[in-house]
């Protein structure tokens, strides 16, 4: 009877892990008009309230393309997140050496992180801010 229980325990396991990697690898992948070695710097603007927006200037090649493999990976999902009041705001504007500039701009909702009309996880661009390495500046209002 406990092998019996085992393994139905084991295939509700496999089952459940199945489950949760198709729905990851069916959600849509951000896509950018441009490549990484297009773009000659990127802004990170952040911000809770909007009057203490504080912004990051990176010009490290190395930087601008971690920033622009993980903005190029997210993985986002059409939905319906509902806002929170003082939502932490993070957004990304690639200066692409043609003079072309393009914004990502991403927003903490209850369920995740809004790009836009679509959700992908606040984890996955946080980080950018907090280890760039280079210190943040205070937007002048």
């Amino acid at each position: 009877m406990k092998k019996v229980g085992i393994v139905v325990l084991a295939g509700v396991a496999i089952f459940a892990a199945v489950v949760t990697g198709m729905q990851y690898l069916g959600l849509l992948k951000m896509t950018l008009p441009f490549a990484a070695q297009e773009v000659s710097k990127v802004v990170m603007y952040h911000y809770i309230v909007p009057a203490d927006t504080e912004q990051k200037v990176i010009t490290d090649r190395e930087t601008i393309e971690r920033i622009y493999e993980t903005v190029y990976d997210l993985r986002i999902r059409k939905g319906t997140g509902t806002d929170i009041a003082g939502a932490e705001t993070l957004n990304f504007v690639f200066f692409c050496t043609d003079g072309t500039e393009f914004e990502v701009q991403t927003t903490l909702v209850e369920r995740g992180t809004r790009v836009s009309h679509t959700y992908t996880t606040h984890q996955a661009v946080l980080p950018l801010w907090y280890e760039c390495g280079v210190a943040p500046e205070q937007i002048p209002t």
